[in-house]
């Protein structure tokens, strides 16, 4: 396990806070306020992990979701999307023959 690497990632940084843990625990030299704060930041560091998992997860979710609504599948700019040249009465004709289709 290399510890001194710029990120860790989520299993090494899990098996870090329990080794770490692990240690001070068996440690009685440490006193208490430090054992406390050293349990209590590593129970953060879970905490914004997990955090950070389910955000990125709603992210990618909303992404895809905002990806489909960019994409016209029906109307007025479907009909335009191959045409490079229409005329004006070719472009009203086809807009009426897809609102008469609708209905």
């Amino acid at each position: 396990m290399n510890i001194t690497s710029s990120s860790l990632e989520s299993n090494t940084l899990h098996s870090t806070n329990a080794e770490f843990n692990d240690y001070f625990t068996t440690q009685k030299s440490i006193n208490t306020p430090i054992l406390r704060y050293i349990k209590s930041l590593t129970k953060t560091s879970k905490i914004f992990s997990a955090e950070i998992a389910i955000l990125s997860h709603e992210c990618n979710i909303i992404k895809d979701v905002l990806q489909v609504r960019k994409q016209h599948k029906t109307g007025k700019r479907m009909i335009l999307d191959d045409q490079i040249n229409l005329s004006q009465s070719e472009l009203c004709q086809t807009i009426i023959d897809m609102e008469n289709s609708k209905q």
